[in-house]
């Protein structure tokens, strides 16, 4: 079991996909970085002058722009992992895995291993991309970005441990919605559909969700999680997080064991 977790934690950073992802999040990361210095009123001169690296850094992550990340985040998530159940299935390695392993734990190292994957692609990435702008701006106090909402009691504790504590916000968004394709995939049994559908979730609970109110009750917009606006509260995101994260494992433990497996 510890080999075919080892094993399959190399095979699914390795991959294609998860490079194609990683190269895609900082490639978003760096165009942001790029308009965001060359913006008429700043330059990169007087952005030296005016800002330090966690101000850049929170900034082109979702604010400028030319966040395209904020967006395409979901896509990059699923990317990387999260159709390799009914690729194992497909190709009829699964046949051969549970020759071996016990069903449940298969599962259980499928989501594991995909959650890996795909937060550390764009953990990865982020981390890449603030050791840049620290090495070229350097952190020190500014009075230019004023962060509120949850979790800013941390950027006034420290900007630093803020900046890690949202590469980390970036590593659960990125679980959490690979976990939902992952969960969907034993029940609509089509790769392609597997990946975008949590986008597709993303995008609507941020639109109809809106213009039907839900979002008035119980805040659902996906993007909350990934910019933690200030029109929420810690203890939503985490309620928030748990809910969606819960719904993909059961979805793809109920959906192998219980619906797929005679489909083998």
């Amino acid at each position: 079991m510890k080999y075919y977790l080892k094993n399959e934690i190399h095979r699914a950073i390795i991959s294609k996909n998860a490079v194609i992802a990683f190269a895609i999040t900082l490639f978003s990361l760096m165009i942001a970085f790029l308009e965001f210095v060359h913006f008429p009123t700043y330059g990169i001169k007087s952005s030296k002058l005016l800002f330090d690296a966690v101000d850049i850094f929170i900034r082109i992550r979702y604010s400028t722009r030319a966040s395209t990340l904020v967006i395409i985040a979901p896509l990059l998530a699923t990317l990387a992992f999260s159709d390799s159940y009914l690729l194992d299935k497909e190709s009829g390695f699964l046949r051969f895995i549970y020759m071996r392993l016990p069903q449940k734990k298969y599962v259980w190292i499928r989501l594991l291993v995909n959650s890996i994957a795909s937060g550390f692609v764009i953990s990865l990435a982020s981390l890449v991309m603030f050791i840049f702008l620290i090495s070229f701006y350097g952190i020190r106090s500014t009075d230019i970005l004023n962060i509120s909402g949850p979790f800013s009691w941390i950027f006034y504790k420290s900007r630093f441990w803020y900046s890690i504590f949202i590469i980390i916000i970036s590593f659960i968004f990125n679980v959490i919605f690979s976990t939902l394709a992952l969960g969907i995939s034993p029940w609509i049994k089509n790769r392609y559909l597997t990946l975008i559908s949590p986008f597709f979730y993303y995008i609507i609970s941020g639109t109809v969700f809106q213009m039907l109110k839900i979002n008035k009750y119980f805040n659902l917009n996906g993007t909350i999680l990934f910019t933690l606006n200030p029109i929420t509260t810690q203890q939503h995101i985490i309620i928030y997080q748990c809910l969606l994260f819960l719904i993909g494992i059961g979805l793809f433990y109920f959906g192998v064991i219980y619906k797929d497996e005679k489909n083998i």
